[in-house]
């Protein structure tokens, strides 16, 4: 408000890193790096009091919702607790995973929050493919394995819980993008999130991207294939 001198409605959506820790070595990530780097210099993880203090910081700025991402959140032991004060607090609450964590154990916890929606990241339709985009071996079928979990707790619940499946797109697994839309269609998620790998900022020091891929090239290819997908199948 030019009136006012304020905003007159706060922020619809803030993400929280509640760690940068992740069991996960993403060819396209440096989050483990920039944990490691943290740790090095003797920074530390906000315990649950800070993390609850800045969930009740976003809430008194008036936002209406949250998304939790990382790293891999559900690393965080009191990651169920975390998402259960946020939508104590009124907030609309949003969960990134990599899908490897999401035991019987942890599914069922996770549906006793009342969690909003969930994205399950799936970098390639083929365990050669996404494995290697991973950094491990049988990535796919534990990440798969998870999501059904997910899914079939949420059915049996019949809890309101948006699941969605999300791929970073690569020149590596852009052509996968029609198989992975196959397979989320036959699994019964909500919908395909897809995110072109991109390089951060030039100047930051331990910048996102892989030395030497040709990221913008990737982006190209990704939006052949989606232009392609939408011709053939405009649903």
């Amino acid at each position: 408000s030019l009136a006012l001198g304020r905003s007159l409605v706060g922020p619809i959506l803030g993400t929280v890193i509640p760690t940068r820790r992740c069991n996960l070595r993403c060819v396209f990530c440096a989050t483990h790096r920039e944990e490691e780097a943290a740790a090095a210099a003797g920074l530390r993880e906000l315990d649950t009091d800070g993390m609850l203090g800045v969930l009740r910081g976003l809430r008194d700025l008036g936002t209406s919702g949250v998304g939790f991402t990382g790293g891999e959140p559900m690393l965080r032991r009191d990651i169920f607790d975390l998402l259960r004060a946020s939508r104590g607090l009124g907030m609309v609450t949003h969960l990134n995973t990599n899908g490897t964590m999401l035991t019987p154990e942890r599914v069922q916890a996770l549906m006793e929050t009342g969690l909003d929606s969930v994205n399950v990241s799936f970098d390639g339709a083929t365990p050669a493919t996404h494995d290697a985009m991973r950094g491990l071996e049988g990535a796919l079928a534990r990440t798969e394995e998870g999501l059904k979990r997910l899914l079939e707790a949420r059915g049996r619940r019949g809890a309101r819980m948006r699941v969605h499946v999300t791929m970073v797109l690569t020149l590596e697994n852009a052509p996968e993008v029609p198989e992975l839309i196959r397979l989320a269609r036959e699994w019964g998620v909500d919908g395909v999130g897809l995110i072109p790998e991109h390089a951060f900022s030039p100047d930051r020091p331990a910048p996102r991207g892989r030395p030497g891929v040709d990221v913008d090239a990737g982006v190209d290819s990704a939006v052949d294939v989606l232009l392609r997908l939408k011709d053939e199948d405009p649903i």
